[in-house]
């Protein structure tokens, strides 16, 4: 997409919302995904499915912003913008806080390579002990609270709230926040 597309794609996104469940954000990531090859994620070893969220609104934008960085703006050899809407909702169940328990469990904020394996164990163990959600230091967002959610049951109410665009410059490697 052109960078002078961007405008318009953000209309068109707005337009789109305005029919779109926004029950299906709270859906998709407990949806099988059969075409699809499971991949490990934090607290996923990929037979899990979890819908990952945070508590400030500052750390969400962190989280998602190293996944876009990653798959959708990394390695392009042109500039590309990639969208994505914002949104609240409700959380209920029981969880278990790992916040305190950081200096034992490095895991939590590794890197993939070193951390996910630990933490997959520990999402496994979560979902076996019934919990619907854990309570865990972002690995993105130096003092921010992330909650991985294991059961759909437990999330209600989405409320849209807007769109974001990053653009990613190659010539510069620089990456912009253009909506929000």
């Amino acid at each position: 997409m052109d960078p002078e597309n961007v405008e318009e794609m953000l209309i068109f996104l707005r337009d789109r919302n305005k029919t779109d469940s926004l029950e299906s954000l709270l859906d998709k990531p407990f949806e099988p995904k059969p075409q699809l090859a499971s991949k490990p994620s934090r607290f996923s070893d990929g037979t899990i499915r979890v819908f990952y969220s945070a508590l400030e609104p500052e750390t969400a934008e962190a989280e998602v912003f190293v996944w876009y960085v990653k798959y959708a703006l990394n390695n392009a050899s042109e500039e590309r913008t990639a969208h994505y809407r914002r949104f609240v909702c409700n959380f209920q169940g029981d969880v278990k806080d790992l916040r305190p328990h950081l200096a034992a469990m490095p895991c939590l904020i590794q890197d993939e390579a070193a951390g996910y394996p630990d933490c997959n164990r520990i999402g496994i163990e979560a979902v076996s002990e019934g919990l619907d959600g854990l309570l865990t230091p972002s690995a993105r967002k130096r003092k921010g609270t992330c909650l991985p959610i294991f059961r759909r049951e437990a999330l209600s109410n989405p409320q849209s709230q807007d769109f974001v665009a990053f653009k990613f410059d190659p010539s510069s490697g620089k990456i912009s926040i253009l909506a929000g």
